[in-house]
């Protein structure tokens, strides 16, 4: 199907009415080519909600206003007494059941390139194995052929990419068979950017003449990625009813963990989530809080001048705070399908300081040496 051609006089219009007409600067020194791919950038950006997010975030940027009368979340601990295994043993038995009914399925989040590992691909692809040299990919790939074995059911696994890796990703796969996995249950789909604002200025940052500089919306953006690519309609024709959800970057978690589902379903719940004890204040986790009888993610950047929370013990000198967030969950997916269907206002953005490579005046690349940038991400 042929791209529909760009607009460049209302492109124009709509970059002038939000104040960024200096993305244009170089436009006379571009090519045809050069002139398209800029057009196309600008047009994905959502002026209306970029400006109300720079007001927000940047312009009447506020101190963080934590949830009131905030309480230590309470977990379930690790099996201490034979009652606790036996509880355990139930739970799996729970979530086996669910596994073999084709009811579950595992979704990575996997927008992250290798950079930070000094690796030139998509995250997923790095050879994380000390010994086999396997790729965090091929980990999870593995585990969840095991688990389809042994529960003689299929587990589809979605993954959800960036537009830095979708094309690289994809083909990673194509080039390793999908690692023993039908190619049909793997499912592939891209979360949505948001475009990099200069921290002082408030303007689009520029990563090369023709490009804006873009950044994934971090892994709340998951959600309305799910239903705008139709990867919740496709879990619901599949019958599935629980998303175990994990980051890329986590080699020790099983994609589908049977006890995990059983006190999942077990508790009718909407969401659960995977904890680890905190080692000490500082570590940087978000940790679970509840606030009101409602249960919360606080992250730690917005806890650093508490001290009252993040060094808070209890008589046995434990820390009180301690259910740190490891980005380990399991989601129910018609709550995951109310979520979205809030729209935008399914979860609010967060404003993150980051250093962002850009282009200066004179159209020579500048890789800055401190924080440069705001990056707006949802978080789950």
């Amino acid at each position: 199907m042929p791209r529909k051609p760009l607009d460049e006089a209302a492109i124009r219009r709509r970059v002038k009415q939000a104040g960024q007409r200096h993305v244009f600067r170089f436009w006379n020194k571009l090519t045809k080519d050069a002139r398209s791919r800029l057009l196309a950038d600008l047009a994905e950006v959502n002026f209306k909600e970029l400006q109300a997010l720079i007001r927000k975030h940047i312009v009447k940027q506020r101190p963080v206003e934590l949830p009131p009368d905030l309480e230590p979340a309470p977990f379930i601990p690790l099996p201490e007494t034979r009652a606790d295994r036996a509880l355990r043993r139930h739970m799996h038995r729970l979530g086996g059941e669910l596994i073999a009914a084709g009811r579950v399925a595992a979704l990575v989040v996997a927008g992250g390139q290798g950079t930070r590992l000094g690796f030139d691909g998509p995250k997923g692809a790095f050879p994380i194995g000390p010994a086999s040299g396997r790729p965090l990919f091929q980990i999870f790939a593995e585990a969840i052929l095991a688990a389809r074995r042994a529960y003689r059911a299929s587990i589809p696994w979605y993954v959800m990419t960036s537009r830095d890796n979708d094309h690289r990703t994809r083909e990673f796969f194509r080039e390793h068979g999908c690692f023993g996995l039908p190619p049909d249950d793997v499912k592939f789909f891209s979360q949505a950017s948001m475009p990099a604002v200069d921290l002082h200025q408030r303007r689009l940052i520029l990563a090369a003449r023709d490009q804006l500089a873009w950044s994934p919306d971090g892994h709340g953006g998951t959600i309305r990625a799910l239903a705008r690519s139709g990867m919740l309609a496709d879990m619901a024709a599949r019958g599935i009813e629980c998303i175990s959800y994990f980051q890329v970057d986590n080699p020790l978690v099983p994609p589908v963990d049977p006890v995990f589902l059983g006190f999942h379903a077990d508790a009718r719940s909407d969401m659960s989530s995977k904890m680890a004890v905190k080692r000490d204040p500082g570590e940087e986790v978000g940790i679970f809080c509840v606030s009101r009888g409602q249960l919360h993610v606080v992250e730690y950047s917005d806890l650093k001048g508490c001290p009252d929370i993040l060094d808070a013990r209890g008589p046995d000198r434990a820390l009180r705070f301690a259910a740190g967030s490891i980005a380990i969950h399991i989601l129910d997916r018609r709550f995951v399908e109310r979520l979205a269907a809030r729209g935008r206002s399914a979860l609010p953005f967060h404003r993150a300081e980051k250093k962002v490579e850009y282009v200066d005046k004179s159209g020579r690349h500048r890789k800055p040496r401190t924080k440069n940038a705001v990056k707006f991400e949802m978080f789950i």
